[in-house]
Order: C-alpha cells, then sequence, then structure tokens
C-alpha cells in the first residue's frame, strides 16, 4: 500500500509540474488535442468500463443459459437472455441512484445484521449484574 501511495503522490506532483495551475479535473482534459496518443488515450478510457462490463456479465450469463433446457438452448433463446440481463442491469442501474452503496448496504445488513442485543447492550447488562 505504501508503494502504490508513494507512485500515485509522486504521479500527481509530477502532473501538477507539467501543467502547473491550468490542471483539469479528469486527466484525458490535460493531454494535448492534436497527438495520437491522447486520442488512444482517451479512447482507453472510455472502453475500459465496457470491456469490465462484459467480463463481469459473462459468467452470469453463461450459468444462466446452463440453467436453460437442452432443447431451448438455441441461439435466438441465449441472444434473447443476454439482451433481458443487459436490459435490467440498464434499468437497476438507472432507477435506483447510487446502486453501489445501496448494494454494499444491503449485503452488510443481510450478512452482517446485528442480533436481538448488540455487544455493547450485553456489555452494559453484563456490568449492572455485578
Amino acid at each position: 500500500i505504501a508503494l502504490s501511495t508513494v507512485l500515485f503522490a509522486g504521479a500527481a506532483v509530477m502532473g501538477y509540474i507539467m501543467f502547473g495551475e491550468s490542471t483539469e479535473s479528469q486527466f484525458t482534459l490535460n493531454l494535448p488535442p492534436n497527438l495520437v496518443s491522447s486520442k488512444i488515450a482517451v479512447w482507453t478510457t472510455v472502453t475500459n468500463p465496457i470491456t469490465k462490463y462484459a467480463l463481469t456479465m459473462t459468467p452470469l450469463a453463461l450459468s444462466l443459459e446452463e440453467l436453460l433446457p437442452l432443447n431451448r438452448q438455441t441461439y435466438p433463446n441465449i441472444i434473447m437472455l443476454r439482451s433481458a440481463l443487459v436490459l435490467s442491469s440498464l434499468v437497476v442501474a438507472l432507477s435506483v441512484p447510487f446502486f453501489g452503496k445501496f448494494a454494499l448496504t444491503l449485503v452488510f445488513l443481510l450478512f452482517f445484521r446485528p442480533t436481538k442485543k448488540s455487544g455493547l447492550i450485553n456489555f452494559v447488562e453484563h456490568l449492572q449484574d455485578l
């Protein structure tokens, strides 16, 4: 962790030295607009989330395809299943603001929900019994 902190801090300092006060909030805005390497960097930034989505959804799609009976595992059915998966994730992403935080909270509540008495209440009641 310390090495990554040093490397990121070094990159920030070098960026400030290179661009000074005119540093923009997004690094792609700081790149020279005429260079091919700048356009490659911008398109890499754009395509990165798309490829992450595909890599994340492929195992889920394959698992859902395996649930179909063998006679229903045809190409049109697989396309409809994957399209429904994409559309459902789009609907959830657009309808639930801050879905990542919501999902993390939901997982926390499901797996780490408190019992009837939390540890602090048990401790205080135990002290009162003494």
